[in-house]
């Protein structure tokens, strides 16, 4: 066994995947600002440049301004954009969605998926909106090189099966991923759906100076996700972040029976039960609907207001917590309830004042909306794109 060549094998990939995540962020690009910034030798360089068009990754698209007076203008590299394409699918209770993009993440198109991941026939009206989209964008699934799925529940770390174990869905079991890679033959990577949230938020909100993020989302269902230090923290087993399994007396009582869309609705029926309270709820339906919450909400309705106050009240201890623990400075709040924009900001930052933290966090709400989970499929299936591409393409010689 020739350990030397294995090393050097590894050097090399190492080296191709860091020029090519260079290229794909810096767009254009010279080979001379390529060593540069990378601190390798320009032989090196002109060595993995020739080797990654000879691909077809990489493209040459004329030249540039030479730094030398009278000296030669260096030739710039970009992606080639028309190598294949990604597909992302977030499966969020509420909006799931199935996204394509070229390989460097920009969005091509989209189309609604029409059942929720907990439905029955989920995997085939998945299938139908990757096959639509493909179809009207004169797609073959041959150049499809990955597909990111974004998904509630906690995602098993050996199999990548979604689990769910909580109050909006029965403990189920959906292999989604082996059935994508059956149908298409393609890579399928699974992920939690709020952790491709947090990727999203964290491509506009962190940098050097600010590497460290906590995304909290509340609705249907609710969830957590750290960045630090500009990396995503999934856990030992894939479950960092599962806020709603939290409990919060001796009995086991756990947070998300609390503060789920689904306890909001039940908390407000009990309340007006044998009650004259005055509350436009009572002119609807005796089986209203968080929507109907929302419409009462805008209408200044003050018993439901009461409630969202109270709610709001409970995730501010909760994002107070988490900040003591993690030490974080940004934190944005995503999911349904951010409709309850004003409440919710309001008592979250009074929960804040009123906390021992020496460090207050910036708080805000997520102004990607249902983009964030998309915008992190992308950037997953990217970096697979990049540490992968090279060694499909060796073994495929």
């Amino acid at each position: 066994m020739n350990h030397q060549s294995d090393d050097n094998s590894t050097v090399r990939k190492k080296n191709q995947a860091l020029i090519l995540k260079t290229i794909f962020s810096s767009r254009v690009i010279s080979r001379a600002e390529l060593a540069k910034r990378l601190n390798m030798s320009k032989p090196a360089v002109n060595e993995h440049i020739e080797y990654l068009l000879s691909l077809g990754i990489i493209q040459e698209v004329g030249e540039g301004v030479s730094n030398v007076k009278g000296g030669r203008k260096p030739i710039l590299i970009s992606p080639n954009e028309a190598y294949g394409y990604m597909i992302a699918i977030d499966l969020n209770f509420n909006h799931p969605i199935v996204s394509l993009s070229n390989i460097l993440g920009d969005p091509i198109d989209k189309l609604m998926i029409q059942k929720r991941i907990d439905d029955v026939g989920a995997k085939e009206a998945i299938q139908a909106s990757i096959e639509a989209l493909l179809q009207k964008n004169r797609i073959d699934t041959q150049r499809i090189h990955v597909i990111v799925v974004a998904s509630p529940g906690t995602i098993s770390k050996n199999s990548n099966s979604i689990i769910f174990n909580s109050q909006v869905v029965d403990r189920v079991k959906i292999d989604i991923k082996s059935y994508l890679q059956q149908l298409y033959d393609i890579p399928v990577i699974v992920k939690n759906d709020v952790d491709m949230a947090a990727l999203g938020e964290a491509k506009f909100l962190c940098d050097e100076k600010n590497p460290n993020l906590l995304f909290v989302s509340f609705g249907p269902g609710m969830g957590a996700a750290v960045i630090l230090d500009g990396k995503l923290h999934e856990g030992e087993n894939n479950s960092a972040g599962e806020i709603a399994l939290m409990i919060f007396s001796e009995t086991g009582e756990r947070l998300e029976m609390d503060l789920s869309a689904a306890s909001l609705v039940n908390a407000l029926r009990k309340r007006l039960e044998g009650s004259e309270v005055a509350c436009d709820l009572r002119q609807r339906a005796d089986d209203f609907t968080f929507d109907d919450i929302v419409e009462a909400y805008t209408i200044q309705d003050a018993v439901v207001r009461e409630e969202v106050r109270r709610i709001s009240r409970l995730i501010g201890v909760i994002i107070s917590n988490s900040v003591a623990l993690l030490d974080i400075g940004t934190v944005v709040i995503g999911g349904e309830y951010i409709v309850f924009e004003e409440v919710l900001i309001a008592e979250i930052k009074s929960v804040m004042e009123q906390s021992p933290l020496v460090f207050k966090p910036r708080i805000t709400l997520t102004t990607l909306a249902y983009e964030g989970g998309t915008i992190g499929c992308f950037d997953v299936g990217r970096d697979y794109i990049i540490q992968h591409l090279t060694k499909r393409k060796e073994e495929e010689r």
